[in-house]
């Protein structure tokens, strides 16, 4: 981590006395109005000072003059599916999920999709898919559903909408190779590959949920790359250096408690699941499925949130007490996986390179190579990923943690639209000479980047907040240990949990693989 860290560590520690005493103060017995938090001393005072993004009402309707779009990148969440985990009390069992909520993609004939793994030439890609387990009804967890489909398939469509004449040009200049303007990733996740497959449905076909393509007459056949889970970097991916995710994991009861109202929801959620009442500044939150019983440690808000998400999706209703928590419960789930993924936030400005830096770096250089004007850019990229990769991805953009950044829905989107400038003086009066501009979405609505007065803003803008946390493979895991070395000596300089001896054997991953893809 940067040489900046150990003072940022300090500063941290400072406060963490008061604040775990001030945790221990939070009060479970909380009236039923307290739907809201505040943040308290969980969030440094930093974090007011710093310029932040803003998520503007709509988008223009046209880019200014002198701009060209060239190219456009698309990181997206799957859509809906069978929830992962089951909520506990009377309400795990009123929802049932049938076996023909979810599908195999054979409709889906008019877009093929050639799999293959870029970093390991010659090898089939393995799919990760659904757990063995069956819901209520038979369906299994994790599924893609019908719904699902038809949301993907959607924003296929709204991309071809709102970039016809990329699509079109391009479609006529490389014909059936569209590999030569295309660039599809996903992970290995099962729900993640059907929902790419769906997406480009709707871009390259203009297809209708629910109608059949195999009357397609010439099929699409994409290349798609998908890496195996110990090189995938489509989420935060600690396969390879394991020692950051357990420590993270093993004291995010410890940092989560320090934010006011976090144990309070705890327990005004367990009220409306008739769960019984937990002491302790780690009170556990069971998490169910079909075969298991609850467990006996510490489990995140967000396996509670991941049923309702589900069901509330799919037309099902909550009770009142439950639907009343559930804004705050977007909010305070997104707040716990950043946690587990970053550790103290404190730090999660120096952490986001551990967490998204090769990803970012494979978005900057297709921004690089058209910067360069030698045309052997990606037109297009689509990345199919997970909630998981979104979050970190809205705070490195500059969304306030403290109020912004809430758990993204299934099938949103984050857009990255890049422009030459073609005649700089008309583009705009701030660095108006820049080659490359650029425009970032989220859920369709332009985002306001740090320091920017509109939606349309030169390179530098996302530079300078965005691409400054690219990191190239090479090298990638010898700094993460590092890294991990400093966050294990913090952890126990302050009497967390900590890792004895460092390092870690970083080959005994042993079932972190499922771990990771039940958390994605």
């Amino acid at each position: 981590m940067p040489a900046g860290l150990p003072r940022l560590f300090a500063v941290a520690s400072a406060a963490a006395a008061t604040a775990a005493a001030a945790a221990n103060t939070n009060s479970a017995s909380s009236t039923e109005e307290s739907h809201s938090f505040s943040n308290g001393d969980f969030f440094p005072s930093r974090y007011a000072e710093l310029p932040r993004a803003r998520l503007l009402p709509g988008k223009s309707s046209s880019q200014p003059a002198g701009l060209s779009l060239a190219s456009v990148s698309v990181l997206m969440r799957h859509g809906a599916r069978t929830p992962l985990h089951k909520v506990p009390g009377y309400l795990g069992d009123q929802f049932r999920w049938p076996t023909d909520v979810a599908y195999q993609l054979a409709e889906m004939d008019g877009v093929q999709m050639q799999l293959y793994d870029p970093l390991h030439p010659g090898s089939q890609p393995s799919l990760m898919r659904p757990h063995r387990q069956y819901l209520l009804g038979g369906a299994q967890p994790g599924s893609l559903t019908r719904l699902g489909q038809a949301d993907m398939i959607r924003l296929g469509q709204r991309l071809r909408r709102d970039y016809r004449q990329l699509v079109n040009d391009n479609l006529r200049k490389h014909k059936e190779d569209y590999g030569g303007w295309l660039y599809c990733r996903s992970t290995s996740i099962l729900r993640c590959v059907q929902s790419l497959q769906c997406v480009l449905a709707g871009l390259l076909l203009d297809a209708q949920p629910g109608e059949s393509l195999e009357a397609s007459a010439a099929p699409a056949t994409v290349r798609v790359a998908i890496r195996s889970l110990i090189d995938e970097d489509l989420f935060p991916n600690f396969r390879t250096v394991p020692e950051l995710q357990n420590l993270n994991l093993a004291n995010a009861s410890a940092l989560l408690s320090r934010l006011d109202g976090y144990l309070a929801t705890r327990q005004q959620l367990a009220n409306a699941f008739g769960i019984p009442s937990y002491g302790g500044r780690a009170s556990p939150m069971p998490s169910w499925n079909e075969t298991q019983k609850p467990r006996e440690n510490f489990v995140p808000l967000y396996f509670a949130r991941d049923d309702l998400s589900a069901r509330l999706a799919h037309g099902s209703t909550l009770p009142g007490p439950v639907a009343k928590l559930c804004p705050t419960l977007d909010r305070l789930c997104a707040l716990e996986l950043l946690t587990e993924e970053m550790g103290p936030c404190e730090i999660w400005e120096e952490a986001l390179p551990y967490c998204i830096g090769t990803w970012v770096h494979t978005l900057a250089s297709n921004v690089d190579r058209l910067a360069s004007g030698r045309g052997d850019h990606h037109r297009f990229e689509l990345y199919s990923s997970h909630d998981s990769m979104l979050l970190p991805v809205l705070l490195a953009l500059g969304f306030d943690p403290r109020s912004d950044i809430s758990w993204p829905p299934f099938g949103s989107a984050i857009v990255f639209e890049f422009y030459t400038n073609d005649n700089g003086s008309s583009a705009g009066a701030t660095a108006s000479q820049e080659r490359i501009w650029c425009r970032v979405l989220y859920q369709d609505r332009a985002v306001q980047l740090p320091g920017c007065q509109s939606e349309f803003a030169p390179l530098s803008v996302l530079s300078d907040r965005f691409f400054r946390l690219a990191r190239p493979r090479e090298g990638f895991v010898e700094a993460s240990q590092a890294a991990g070395r400093e966050l294990n000596s913090w952890y126990r300089e302050h009497g967390l949990a900590h890792l004895e001896p460092w390092p870690y054997d970083a080959d005994s991953t042993g079932a972190d693989g499922e771990r990771d893809a039940k958390r994605a």
